[in-house]
């Protein structure tokens, strides 16, 4: 459980709205919304903080719902309470049947500028609270409100609640939860109570160290998991429960390997695991056959396993800044990828089986060790940002003016003394080219400027 924080205004503003939402989003009307949050706060009748007693006194003299009816908030004024015997109530005017009399006015009107009241002591502007699924007031009293959460088992759409100290059984039908940067150090087993129907998960920036298989077993329908910035070491073998699931974020934590349960992912379309510790590409991972995107940059992986062909509908593929020195003839099977990332690694070498990634658009090899661009690379006809920056490149193959859609091609601090071919004269649609700290003569670097390149 998250340490308590002081909240900002705007934090507060957020919780009183998603306070109104909870009950507008289920399928209740705003007459029966004002009621249950009256019956709530009157169950506290032993309460003892500040803000529990003004809600109270204040509520105590609002009549019953069959005398009054309620219309949404559309322009604040309690300036014309008398006039019209509206009663404001945060973001919600309670309307009555009949007018007021006269003799009744002033009291009234004093239970509007207590409702005001209560409003301001829970947003904070009379004196700094902290919401952390209570009403707290500037003194520090706390007011438990986990009892306005019961019953709502219609509710949809987020909660993004501080505190998981909840009746959360009693809103099982949520399906989209929020608790980011919310200090947690790890989570309780009731939050298994709600996790049958949610869709979205997420638990990034917050100092998690591990996730519980148990819980982690509950979230069933779950389509999308957000996991990045924490502590983790491990992944719960129970997200192989998780058969719905497309996206998983996970990058930035402390994992070594994956759980075999990832392979029983059969819809996980991107995985992100970048900023982390693995040595190796899990296995796991290339049985994750719908995979379209998978980042692993950041990591220590020296090499691919030839299984990467396995994954064909893979179109965006991030290894950049690891220890790979070359890659297997299996990647030539990736057809459908579209972006490749492999910059920043130790590759000597690229198999000829590269001349195969038919739909290739943008290929980063920079800040490697690469001594020749290979004539596989005239091969790719879709092929329009080439960057070979910073290798060690003596040679280039003559093919390379073969692409018909190079827009950008990248060869600065390299080795090269001579080009095989004009760009100007025979790559007609090259946007950009770079040769600077080459070892090429005059009338070659000029080629980086001209004109024919902007057009």
């Amino acid at each position: 459980m998250g340490a308590s924080a002081s909240l900002s205004q705007q934090e507060k503003d957020d919780f009183m709205r998603e306070c109104h939402n909870i009950y507008g989003i289920a399928d209740i009307d705003d007459q029966t919304m004002f009621m249950k949050i009256r019956e709530k706060i009157l169950a506290l009748e032993g309460a003892t903080s500040p803000p529990q007693k003004a809600a109270l006194d204040v509520l105590k003299k609002v009549p019953n719902s069959d005398s009054r009816a309620t219309t949404p908030l559309t322009e604040a004024n309690s300036s014309n309470y008398e006039a019209s015997g509206k009663l404001e109530l945060d973001e919600h005017i309670i309307v009555p049947q009949q007018q007021p009399d006269a003799q009744n006015a002033n009291a009234d009107a004093d239970v509007v500028g207590q409702v005001e009241q209560v409003a301001e002591v829970i947003k904070g502007e009379e004196g700094e609270g902290e919401v952390e699924g209570e009403v707290t007031s500037g003194e520090g009293e706390k007011g438990d409100c986990g009892e306005a959460f019961e019953g709502l088992d219609g509710l949809r759409g987020w909660v993004e609640e501080k505190d998981l100290d909840v009746d959360l059984d009693d809103v099982e039908a949520i399906e989209e939860l929020d608790w980011s940067e919310a200090d947690l150090e790890e989570l309780p087993a009731s939050v298994a109570l709600i996790g049958k129907n949610v869709t979205e998960l997420a638990l990034e920036k917050n100092s998690l160290s591990e996730f519980p298989g148990s819980v982690m077993a509950s979230f069933t329908s779950l389509v999308e998991l957000y996991l990045r910035q924490n502590q983790l070491t491990s992944v719960p073998d129970e997200i192989g429960c998780c058969v719905n699931l497309d996206s998983l974020y996970l990058e930035d934590n402390l994992l070594t390997t994956l759980p075999e349960g990832v392979s029983k992912l059969k819809n996980l379309k991107g995985l992100c695991l970048h900023r982390n510790m693995l040595t190796s590409v899990p296995e796991c991972i290339y049985s994750c056959k719908a995979l379209e995107e998978l980042y692993l940059d950041s990591n220590k992986i020296a090499t691919l396993h030839p299984f990467i062909g396995n994954l064909k509908n893979l179109r965006e593929f991030g290894v950049q800044s690891n220890c790979l020195t070359s890659f297997p003839e299996t990647i030539g099977k990736l057809t459908s990828l579209e972006t490749f990332h492999a910059e920043s690694n130790s590759l000597t070498i690229l198999p000829k089986a590269f001349g195969k990634l038919s739909s290739l658009r943008r290929l980063y090899l920079n800040s490697n060790s690469l001594t020749k661009l290979h004539a596989c690379l005239g091969k790719l006809p879709r092929l329009e940002i080439l960057n070979c920056e910073s290798n060690q490149i003596e040679k280039i193959a003559k093919r390379i003016k073969d692409l018909p859609n190079l827009r950008f091609l990248l060869l600065a601090n390299n080795c090269i003394t001579a080009l095989p071919f004009n760009p100007s004269e025979t790559a007609k649609g090259l946007r950009r080219l770079t040769l600077s700290g080459n070892q090429l003569d005059e009338a070659t670097m000029k080629l980086e400027k001209l004109d024919s390149l902007a057009e």
